[in-house]
């Protein structure tokens, strides 16, 4: 991303923040109920639940809602920080829009680099799109995730 400031231009990289999910972008923000806590991280993928409302963990190729913000819910239910998981019944915040930018997690044995297109993976994840996956967002970092799960910078695209 270019920042302009008068005749000069900078370059601004996105990077990975600490205990924030959004990195940058004006989401759409939706309330949502975590109908099972099961692997309800902020910035991860969520798909509905049993009802409109009901929210759980996107599985592998499926066509998520949108991500698990974490600044944007409410601090009663603001899990201790990015790397803790929501509890069933818990309200959260539900994040969509295409010009975001969001850390969430790269799925176990995946390697992507920067500007790869992205699909859902089990336990609300993204991998490598897949064939017939929907793309759910742009890898915006070279991340190797062949030994354990990693934190990723990416473009969203739901």
């Amino acid at each position: 991303m270019f920042i302009t400031n008068g005749d000069t231009m900078t370059y601004s990289n996105i990077e990975l923040t600490t205990n924030r999910i959004l990195i940058d972008g004006n989401p759409h923000v939706e309330w949502c109920h975590v109908e099972n806590g099961t692997d309800i991280f902020p910035g991860r993928l969520v798909k509905k639940g049993t009802n409109d409302m009901d929210i759980v963990a996107s599985t592998a190729g499926c066509t998520p809602l949108g991500w698990i913000g974490f600044q944007h819910t409410r601090t009663t239910y603001r899990p201790d920080g990015i790397n803790s998981q929501h509890l069933t019944d818990d309200e959260c915040a539900l994040l969509t829009g295409q010009d975001l930018f969001i850390t969430t997690d790269l799925a176990l044995g995946e390697s992507v680099s920067k500007g790869d297109p992205l699909s859902a993976a089990d336990n609300g994840m993204v991998r490598a799109l897949q064939t017939d996956d929907t793309l759910v967002a742009y890898a915006w970092k070279t991340v190797d995730a062949t030994s354990e799960v990693s934190k990723i910078p990416v473009k969203s695209a739901i």
